[in-house]
């Protein structure tokens, strides 16, 4: 409590704030959990878009190493890395859905993190997270990605539905080449 009553000579206002918070919930509480994130690490950018049966997202992480994705059952995926300075990212997503931890792949890049996973049963989630507020600023939408319920079947190229391509448009394994998509396989002739 001495956070809102008292002396901050030591440290300033925040950061006693939220030393205190943390130390009035249990240490295993999401809050608590949440409060240690917040102070302790960095959020990488996240762009997600979903498919019927799976959901993608992309982690801009550029030459990130010890890299841990953690898939449950019941929605809840976790990632942490080291970024390339040797900063701490981490992050945890509730998802709209359960999933299938078995079957979510992760594709490492030289400037991203690619996962693909899959969804527990086929449909169209009517957002990322289970919560129903507007989720964190590192949260963003593929648009590159992003397919609409109608357009899915159109769309479907391949087994993966996910091209692995870098920001700077070129595939992360393809020797330089540019991916280019065939045009003609899009407009169906």
């Amino acid at each position: 409590m001495s956070a809102f009553i008292g002396d901050h000579t030591a440290e300033g206002p925040e950061e006693s704030i939220v030393r205190d918070l943390i130390d009035m919930t249990n240490e295993f509480s999401s809050v608590a959990r949440a409060f240690r994130m917040a102070r302790d690490c960095c959020h990488p950018e996240v762009l997600w878009a979903q498919r019927a049966d799976k959901v993608y997202l992309t982690i801009a992480l550029t030459n990130a190493k010890d890299i841990t994705v953690k898939c449950e059952p019941h929605g809840l995926f976790s990632f942490s890395a080291v970024g390339a300075k040797d900063e701490k990212y981490e992050f945890s997503l509730e998802l709209h859905g359960k999933i299938l931890p078995e079957s979510c792949k992760t594709q490492m890049g030289l400037r991203n993190i690619l996962c693909t996973v899959q969804k527990d049963g086929k449909g169209w989630w009517s957002r990322l997270l289970k919560s129903e507020g507007k989720p964190a600023p590192f949260i963003k939408v593929d648009w590159n990605r992003w397919c609409d319920e109608d357009d899915e079947s159109a769309n479907d190229t391949d087994e993966d539905g996910l091209n692995y391509t870098s920001d700077d448009g070129g595939s992360s394994g393809d020797d330089g080449m540019l991916y280019l998509p065939d045009l003609e396989k899009v407009r169906g002739n």
